[in-house]
């Protein structure tokens, strides 16, 4: 058998642990096999993984057929070559996802913004193991030409106030989405906007 999995979502590879036993003549090896389906309803036959030379085996699952539903089973030969009959349904089964969700932000409605504070919405979306959350991130340049780091804003909710933390120049802004495995996609500019003071000669009124 297929020893009990130690999770039924990953997004790396696993190590699984294939056990067999005949008291009679002994094991002389013992297999692992796998189906795969991109949508857990259509299946592909069964694959043969890998072979051990011993009662017990342990395989490094690899996920050759990338993000989806996996199904396993083992079987064995013993010392005889009688071979284990193959099962009609899988005795473990898991999910595979290491793929990062997609998120977007509501556009900025203004390149040149005199108001010291922006309201954005920002929303999330993963197929499988499905958002998380999803987080506001900002770089702010003086020129518009050298940037800084990556900023968190904020996280964890759907509408983000910003309000120019470095005062007047440039900002760009980036939504991060993270799911429930820890995948999380990769930060670039999604929205961008130039922060002027409207007090043009600090007198502390607008000119």
């Amino acid at each position: 058998d297929v020893a009990s999995l130690d999770k039924s979502w990953c997004n790396e590879d696993q190590i699984i642990l294939v056990n067999a036993l005949d008291e009679v003549m002994g094991v002389a090896s013992v297999e692992l096999w796998y189906r795969y389906s991109p949508d857990n309803k259509s299946w592909t036959d069964w694959i043969l993984f890998g072979s051990g030379p011993t009662a017990s085996a342990s395989f490094n699952f690899t996920f050759p057929m990338g993000v989806g539903y996996y199904g396993f089973y083992s079987r064995a030969y013993d010392k005889m070559g009688n071979y284990e009959p193959a099962l009609a349904e899988a005795n473990a089964r898991m999910v595979y996802d290491n793929d990062p969700p997609s998120s977007g932000i509501t556009p900025v409605f203004s390149y040149w913004h005199c108001s010291d504070e922006i309201v954005f919405m920002a929303a999330a979306n993963d197929i499988l193991s499905g958002p998380a959350r999803v987080e506001l991130w900002y770089r702010y340049s003086a020129d518009n030409s050298t940037w800084g780091e990556w900023i968190l804003c904020q996280e964890g909710d759907s509408s983000f106030s910003f309000e120019m933390p470095e005062g007047v120049g440039y900002y760009q802004f980036s939504s991060l989405g993270i799911d429930f495995l820890g995948n999380s996609e990769s930060l670039f500019p999604k929205e961008s906007c130039r922060f002027f003071s409207a007090d043009l000669n600090n007198d502390s009124r607008v000119d």
